[in-house]
């Protein structure tokens, strides 16, 4: 209890320090914000994780919002050492209101909604949250926080941060949620929780590189964001 209430404490301080319209994505967490309509979201990544061997785990998605406010992500995903095809996962999320002025905006979704590879430890996770934008002087661009609660894999309270210092350059933390008892995380398998952090930079409007440690295991991403012709 002790543990939920500090990680709650973390991320309503979050919370209370960010936001933006500014809609950089976290490291590895789901958000409750949509991408804006008609904009889609492609991402490579790997992960040194020894939890089922020494290797890296990857992993490509796909992210759109063909309808306002109605993300849908399918990721193709590997185990540590090598890529399985076969494995593939799916998610959809709704962002039932935007940020004002002074309220934040919220959404739900649901995690793993479909997973080929029939994996009985892989259990569809709900979760619900709310993020906010806020500018803090001294820094160029408004400042954005998560905040959510799930089930299942995506089990107890988790958000984060995204902190733009110009438009090329950002830093990026998040709690990782804890996963229930019974199965290990959807979001990086083999652990349950952990702190993540992550630099990001921008080459184009629309190509991104990041690098994070993830619980202490080092990974890296690129990402490419357009909008369909």
């Amino acid at each position: 209890m002790n543990k939920l209430i500090r990680t709650a404490a973390l991320s309503l301080a979050l919370l209370c320090v960010a936001g933006a319209s500014y809609a950089y994505r976290l490291i590895v967490i789901p958000v409750a914000e949509t991408l804006p309509e008609g904009t889609y979201k492609l991402e490579a990544s790997a992960i040194h994780n020894d939890a089922g061997g020494n290797g890296w785990l990857s992993a490509y998605k796909l992210d759109s919002t063909v309808i306002k406010n109605i993300e849908v992500g399918v990721k193709l995903y590997g185990n540590p050492g090598h890529f399985d095809p076969s494995g593939t996962q799916a998610n959809i999320q709704w962002q039932i209101a935007g940020e004002t002025e002074n309220t934040p905006g919220y959404g739900v979704g649901v995690w793993n909604i479909y997973d080929s590879g029939g994996n009985a430890n892989n259990k569809i996770s709900l979760f619900a949250g709310a993020f906010k934008s806020v500018k803090i002087n001294g820094l160029p661009l408004p400042v954005k926080a998560h905040l959510l609660v799930g089930t299942k894999q995506l089990h107890g309270v988790f958000g984060g941060v995204c902190i733009p210092f110009s438009e090329k350059f950002n830093i990026a933390a998040e709690y990782i949620p804890h996963s229930s008892a019974d199965t290990k995380s959807l979001l990086t398998p083999g652990v349950t929780s952990h702190l993540a952090v992550a630099a990001g930079y921008n080459y184009t409007p629309h190509l991104r590189f990041k690098l994070a440690d993830v619980g202490g295991d080092i990974g890296y991403g690129i990402v490419y964001t357009n909008v369909f012709k």
